[in-house]
């Protein structure tokens, strides 16, 4: 796939210099070589992952010296703003690969492995050639994996918020208000992603809790998307404000989170959560969550 003459002008090989193709190459590699350890592979190998994807390097300068300082200085370009079909987990592994900081990256290539397994995306045969039959297709895939981990799903305690019943009255969700939280960019495109493929197309993002305030004093939404990471009011507080709220206090709240402990998830559902799901979620998960709250026309 690499064709030798391609990166031949991009190779920087003279004597007392740095080697190697600046095109995979790691900042530390570039500009402080007496730095370089294993992980500077796991950085080359991520750029590898995302030629794999695309089709073309994540950075590209007129000059091999403008690469090398795009590597050093330039944000991670998302494969999944980049891919709309690339899953959230591969993205953010990915990433982790591409930090800046060697410190900040997988420590060694036996946890890039271990990530890949734990994520589901390390395939066997029989689970590639089904990948192929459903990329060949346009529908939705909707049967989850056997080989991935079940995120965590989490109904409402006793006392939290109930959501509406199954018997729900049915409207088209293209006219349904949603509003998405969440401080990460990824989660939030994701989301919106996801919530498209399901029929929703009035959706409202923000990246901090005061934005999301704002939001639901302004407008009333027919459902909330929220993850803790927010910054001046976090997740719980929001929802917190909204189940206090006389105008919002019965809008469904699908909470998207990495929290697993017992007693956090369990705080979670008692200030109003409606549902509780992992940030790995598949598309069937939430259109299970979502199917009693907005039956499908």
């Amino acid at each position: 796939m690499f064709g030798e003459d391609s990166f031949q002008e991009t190779s920087l090989t003279t004597h007392g210099s740095i080697l190697g193709t600046v095109d995979f190459m790691s900042p530390e590699q570039a500009f402080n070589p007496s730095q370089v350890d294993h992980r500077t592979d796991i950085y080359s190998l991520g750029c590898t992952l995302f030629y794999l994807v695309m089709g073309r390097p994540p950075y590209s300068g007129e000059t091999p010296m403008e690469t090398l300082l795009l590597h050093k200085q330039d944000p991670i370009p998302s494969l999944l703003n980049l891919h709309g079909d690339m899953p959230y987990e591969l993205d953010d592994l990915y990433k982790r690969m591409l930090a800046k900081r060697p410190a900040e990256r997988l420590a060694s290539m036996s946890l890039v492995v271990r990530a890949l397994e734990l994520s589901g995306l390390a395939l066997t045969e029989n689970d590639l050639q089904t990948e192929v039959k459903r990329l060949r297709t346009p529908e939705l895939d909707s049967s989850p994996r056997a080989s991935a981990p079940q995120p965590a799903v989490v109904a409402p305690a006793p006392g939290a918020a109930q959501a509406p019943s199954p018997t729900a009255s049915k409207r088209d969700r293209s006219s349904l208000t949603v509003l998405i939280a969440d401080g990460s960019l990824t989660v939030r495109v994701h989301l919106r992603n996801t919530l498209t493929s399901l029929g929703f197309t009035q959706l409202t993002d923000v990246s901090d809790g005061a934005k999301a305030v704002a939001a639901l004093a302004a407008q009333r939404f027919d459902l909330v998307v929220t993850g803790l990471n927010l910054s001046r009011v976090d997740g719980q507080k929001l929802i917190e404000q909204i189940r206090q709220s006389p105008t919002s206090c019965d809008t469904p709240i699908l909470l998207v989170t990495t929290e697993s402990a017992p007693a956090k998830l369990q705080a979670l559902q008692r200030a109003g959560a409606s549902a509780i799901i992992d940030k790995s979620f598949r598309i069937d998960e939430v259109r299970a969550l979502l199917d009693p709250l907005f039956p499908p026309l």
